[in-house]
């Protein structure tokens, strides 16, 4: 989780520059992959949990095999992003906005930007299903008796992403004539992703090991 959040935030500087072709055409690769292998940690964490609790003879799930899970998740946007590459290919496209010309990212390709937008919301609709079950998963596992349970955390994590992606798409999609509204929407939406989900798996566990656990340790003399 803490990586693929690393990541996101990374991708944010795909949006800087001036649009070209190139980079367009690569940005929703550098932003939507990150943002993929973060629904997908999330949700591998409820997994193993629920698998301990579940079967408890059996072996714990490998770190071979819990990556691989996450790339297997990662394969349908992949798949998607492809499509939306070949069909929509978006490119840097020159639109008027408040007067002035400008370069901006957009899906052209025989498909066009209505084609662009129903693979964002492939995408969109896939993940949410994904989320949703980790959610419940979740809430199966929350009183699992295992070291470090994090199972409310998660369940937190996921709606938080729920909560920013129900704010931030709908205005991104409604602000379609101002170009730096809708870079700023984008931009604070991929910040406030990462940086709240590492706040809210990492900061739970760094106050336990510094205050709560010398604390006990002190009590215990």
């Amino acid at each position: 989780s803490l990586l693929s959040a690393m990541l996101v935030l990374v991708s944010i500087f795909s949006v800087f520059g001036q649009p070209h072709d190139v980079s367009c055409a690569f940005q929703p690769w550098l932003m939507i992959v990150p943002l993929s292998l973060l629904c997908g940690s999330l949700c591998l964490r409820p997994i193993i949990i629920y698998h301990h609790f579940r079967f408890p003879t059996h072996k714990e799930i490998s770190a071979p095999l819990a990556v691989l899970f996450v790339l297997l998740h990662t394969l349908p946007v992949i798949f998607l992003l492809a499509l939306w590459t070949i069909i929509s290919t978006p490119s840097a496209t020159l639109d008027k906005a408040d007067g002035e010309y400008h370069h901006i990212c957009g899906s052209n390709g025989f498909a066009g930007q209505p084609g662009g937008y129903v693979f964002l919301v492939l995408i969109i609709a896939y993940e949410a299903i994904v989320l949703m079950v980790a959610a419940f998963i979740s809430v199966l596992s929350r009183k699992v008796v295992i070291a470090f349970n994090e199972s409310r955390l998660i369940t937190t994590a996921i709606y938080n992403i729920g909560l920013a992606a129900a704010v931030s798409i709908p205005i991104y999609f409604v602000l379609s004539n101002n170009n730096v509204a809708r870079w700023s929407v984008l931009v604070g939406a991929l910040m406030y992703v990462a940086l709240s989900t590492i706040a809210i798996l990492f900061v739970p566990k760094i106050y336990g090991l510094l205050v709560i656990d010398p604390r006990k340790r002190r009590q215990a003399k």
